[in-house]
């Protein structure tokens, strides 16, 4: 295979690609497949990748080539084994590479849209914001269907947001923040600091991290001094949407919101707030939506499930302090909310207010339907388990939100939570049901709840029935049949 630099990957049960070697000079990291250092704003050049599966007899040759900027692609024009003797063991793993390869997909022709092309400047004071639209608007002119081959990059270094990023109507395109992004404080900034609205094929990515600077925004940690404060990430009527890798810190107010979106896969990224009100982690609304893989400081939701809703995953999550994980909640004035198809799984959570809750005001109108809660680890959790159909209803709320009381009510209905474990904090009721007394809850299932504290307080449930297994007695006793 002319042309290619050798390198030997070593892997015994799977692959292991954590060695750095210098080729010609550059730096490669083969597990964060990056080029550094290169003197050049496009750098091509080939790889020849040794993979030696459990035996040094059975072999592979890859030609790998790799372009600077974090945009690579594999070239494979052959697969062949060397001195494979007699045993064909090795061809078993061809799918695995292959699986491995499609990883790398971005091509070494994309459209890179570099912000210090368009007037950014990485010194921490100049407003990266502008830049950022200027390459966006360069660049969705020149998609080809396939986001890896479209990218907008705010390169490594300190970079200061001062204005709202408003983006729209963007297809096929990749925006790949490796910078850092520090929010300047000003009486002026409000609503969302970088915006996506009616993306179809959008990925948001990168190495980078995008700091708030929350603190300045709550001075004593006081609420009412800026209640306009901006909010960080929101990507609304979109279309086919993955983010990872880019970190949220601090906001000053909610970090990661979803809106009207489908087919949309958030995962691999963390947010860290201080453990205070409306700092919210992620907020999605829509169809087809799946978190997995997060973690979320704060101290409000973790991750929240808003209406509209339908076909909602969230999964191995942990989740520090914060309000616990969360549907709703639904305002006042909600009239015809509709949340469908939710799963929780595997959810970790350490000194949070809930482990999961349902949440709405009293006067809000709409259904909810079919919630699946299973695997929470709950460590010094306020209340594991709470429904709470009037949670908005205190005297400050009614006479803020004086809304007329809904003619329908609020039915919520199939809920199962299974393997709830671990400790309580305070003497509260591990579950808490306090449902619609005119639709009431339905169907709800549980199954081994164990939640220990001290001084936990006999359950008191407002019209909801349903099941529990044994291992459930002391947390569901009262709970009626339905």
């Amino acid at each position: 295979m002319p042309g290619c630099r050798q390198l030997l990957l070593n892997s015994k049960d799977r692959l292991i690609l954590a060695r750095r070697r210098s080729i010609n000079g550059f730096r490669v990291s083969i597990r964060a497949l990056e080029v550094s250092q290169a003197p050049f704003s496009s750098v091509n050049f080939d790889l020849l990748a040794i993979f030696d599966f459990f035996r040094p007899s059975f072999q592979i040759q890859i030609c790998v080539k790799f372009c600077y900027k974090n945009v690579y692609k594999v070239v494979l024009p052959a697969i062949t084994p060397v001195a494979c003797k007699s045993n064909m063991k090795f061809f078993t793993h061809i799918p695995f590479i292959l699986g491995f390869l499609a990883v790398l997909h971005p091509s070494c022709n994309a459209k890179v849209c570099n912000v210090l092309d368009y007037g950014a400047v990485a010194d921490g004071q100049t407003d990266v914001g502008p830049a950022i639209i200027k390459a966006f608007n360069d660049c969705k002119t020149q998609t080809t269907g396939d986001p890896a081959d479209t990218v907008v990059l705010v390169p490594r270094g300190d970079y200061s947001i001062g204005s709202n990023v408003v983006m729209m109507k963007g297809k096929a395109i990749t925006f790949t923040f490796d910078g850092t992004l520090n929010l300047i404080y000003s009486t002026t900034l409000t609503k969302n600091m970088i915006s996506f609205i009616r993306f179809e094929q959008l990925v948001v990515n990168g190495k980078g991290r995008f700091n708030g600077n929350g603190m300045r925004y709550r001075p004593n940690g006081s609420l009412k001094r800026s209640p306009q404060r901006p909010r960080l990430v929101r990507i609304e009527n979109s279309i086919d949407v993955d983010y990872s890798g880019f970190n949220l810190f601090e906001s000053p107010m909610y970090h990661l919101t979803l809106y009207n979106v489908t087919n949309a896969n958030v995962h691999d990224f963390e947010i860290h707030g201080p453990d205070i009100g409306t700092t919210d982690g992620i907020t999605v609304a829509g169809w087809n939506i799946s978190v997995h893989d997060v973690v979320v400081e704060g101290g409000d939701e973790c991750v929240s499930v808003k209406s509209p809703s339908d076909g909602v995953t969230v999964k191995d999550v942990t989740c520090i302090k914060t309000d616990g994980c969360s549907l709703g909640s639904m305002g006042p004035g909600a009239r015809g909310y509709s949340i469908n198809n939710v799963r929780f799984e595997n959810i970790n959570l350490t000194d949070a207010s809930n482990g999961i809750i349902v949440k709405s005001y009293k006067n809000a109108q709409g259904a909810i339907d079919n919630l699946t809660c299973i695997n929470f680890s709950l460590t010094r959790v306020a209340y594991a388990i709470k429904l709470d159909s009037s949670w908005g209803n205190t005297k400050w709320d009614q006479t803020r939100f004086r809304q007329k009381r809904a003619l329908a009510g609020q039915r919520w209905t199939n809920f199962r939570f299974i393997s709830f474990r671990g400790t309580a904090k305070g003497p509260r009721q591990v579950v808490t049901i306090n449902c619609d007394q005119k639709e009431q809850c339905t169907g709800l299932v549980f199954k081994d709840i164990q939640v220990t504290g001290t001084k936990i307080p006999k359950p008191k449930f407002v019209a909801g029935c349903g099941s529990y297994d044994s291992a459930s007695t002391e947390a569901l006793g009262p709970l009626r049949a339905c």
